[in-house]
This record gives C-alpha cells, sequence and structure tokens, in this order.
C-alpha cells in the first residue's frame, strides 16, 4: 500500500508540474509608446463621459470601468507573466450600452500579438459580442489593440471606436510529460496486479 502511495503522490506531482502554467493573467501594465489616443468625433463632453479617457481603467479584471480607443486608436498591454511561450486563450470584455444591431453603434479593433518588437496580427474583434474569445497559438510578450471601427463600419454611430474593460489571459497548459504518462500506465497495471493477488 505504501508503495502505490507514494506512486500516486509522484504521479500527482507530474501532472501538477504539466499544468502550472494556467494560471488566468490580467492586464497589468500600459506600454505607453505602442499606445496612443486615436480620434473622437462628438461633444468634449460626450468624450470624456463615464471616465472613457483614462487608460487605467483597462488593467485588472472586469468591472465595469472603461477606456475608449478613439478612432485609430491603439493600446498595448503587458502582463506579470513575461512571455506566453505556448500561446493563450484572451479574453476580452468590451462595453457598449446600445445593442449594436439595434442603435448601429458598431466597433472593432485588430488584435496583435507582439513578441521582440515583432507584430503578428491575430484576428479582428467586433462589438457585436460583449465578450470576445481567442485563442492565440504562438510565443508573444504583449498585445496590441489597433481600432478599426471606420474601416469595418462606413456609417457606424459610434463617435470613439471600441471600448475595452479588461483583458484576460489564461496561457496554453504544459503537455504531462511523457515520464509522467508512462507512470499512470504502471500505477494501472500495478492496481490490477494487486486486485488478482486478493482475488486469489
Amino acid at each position: 500500500m505504501n508503495v502505490l502511495k507514494s506512486a500516486v503522490a509522484g504521479c500527482t506531482m507530474l501532472m501538477v508540474g504539466g499544468t502550472a502554467h494556467a494560471a488566468t493573467y490580467t492586464a497589468s501594465s500600459i506600454i505607453e509608446d505602442e499606445t496612443s489616443y486615436g480620434v473622437c468625433t462628438s461633444s468634449a463632453a460626450s468624450c470624456a463621459a463615464d471616465d472613457r479617457r483614462t487608460i487605467t481603467n483597462v488593467l485588472g479584471s472586469t468591472d465595469g470601468a472603461f477606456y475608449s480607443l478613439g478612432k485609430g486608436g491603439e493600446l498595448t498591454v503587458g502582463f506579470d507573466m513575461a512571455v506566453f511561450t505556448r500561446g493563450a486563450t484572451v479574453v476580452l470584455e468590451e462595453v457598449t450600452f446600445k445593442d449594436p444591431l439595434s442603435s448601429r453603434h458598431f466597433e472593432a479593433v485588430d488584435l496583435y500579438s507582439i513578441m521582440g518588437g515583432v507584430m503578428k496580427l491575430v484576428t479582428t474583434v467586433y462589438n457585436t459580442s460583449k465578450t470576445a474569445t481567442v485563442n492565440i497559438s504562438h510565443s508573444f510578450e504583449y498585445l496590441k489593440l489597433v481600432d478599426v471601427t471606420s474601416r469595418e463600419y462606413a456609417s457606424t454611430t459610434s463617435f470613439d471606436g471600441y471600448d475595452i474593460d479588461s483583458i484576460t489571459l489564461t496561457p496554453q497548459p504544459v503537455p504531462v510529460p511523457a515520464a509522467g504518462l508512462l507512470l499512470l500506465g504502471g500505477i494501472a497495471g500495478f492496481a490490477v496486479l494487486r486486485r488478482r493477488k486478493a482475488a486469489a
């Protein structure tokens, strides 16, 4: 029994080690030299309403506070994990007060990953869904959002582009080492052997 317990403990450690990087990260820093506000085409009051010009609103978890990129604006953020070596699942939380389909308040951003100063377009995200989930399968350090509302929607009623509340990442899990899989098979065989001996 002690042997079996030790083997199971070892297997558990390997399994935990294989998924140790599955924590969740939210945007924790603004990369200022890769960030710039775009254009707001409404009144000064509307362009500043709801604290939408406060860029730090994008940091941390979803809380209802948001930042408007401005049409053509750019936002680059970093995370507490320096490099996502195996990629990650990205969740963007957008804020639109009215249903875009009925109000024609359409907005969009291009999502880029950045690694070693090289940008790579991942996809275009639209505000027709409050939450957008995107899978990135390559390594990256930062994420960049570029408002493309005017490019995607010529007749939109949006006046200051995409509004972002939070950006959350879950790194792709590290596969269980081959040794861990072999150990699992060994434990299964050992358990069968013990049952046969007990039956005898």
